[in-house]
């Protein structure tokens, strides 16, 4: 007997939280379940396992250009966004609500940039010269 699949549209403010599997891999959890991220997804576009998949759950998500930030401040009380494992300062020409964010590497060549408006991620050029 073929069970319906069901297709959930998840937009921001929704329960779904990304954090790192006792193993240190990237892991998902949306409304208890935890998903583990498939091998080969790239490109802004990843497929999410259920744990479960051993006993038989079929449960898939999938995320296409999702990116989990948190907006926080420095010990000096700046402004930064971290994104995985980049930082990104809030770079000193943006003015009004579009926002430019420039990797805490820019120093040393980095060309890492994010574009915000109202602290909503519309732009990255997320492309490090360094680990």
């Amino acid at each position: 007997m073929l069970k319906s699949v069901q297709r959930i549209t998840i937009a921001n403010g929704l329960p779904l939280k990304f954090l790192l599997s006792r193993y240190g891999k990237p892991a998902l959890e949306y409304r208890g379940f935890r998903f583990n991220q498939r091998l080969g997804s790239s490109g802004g576009r990843a497929r999410w396992v259920c744990v479960r998949v051993a006993v038989g759950c079929k449960a898939r998500i999938y995320t296409f250009g999702y990116i989990d930030c948190k907006f926080e401040r420095t010990r000096f009380g700046n402004p930064v966004i971290v994104v995985g494992k980049y930082r990104y300062n809030k770079w000193s020409g943006s003015k009004g609500a579009q926002v430019r964010w420039t990797c805490v590497k820019n120093q040393q060549g980095c060309r890492a940039t994010i574009t915000t408006i109202d602290n909503v991620i519309i732009r990255t050029k997320n492309y490090h010269t360094h680990l």
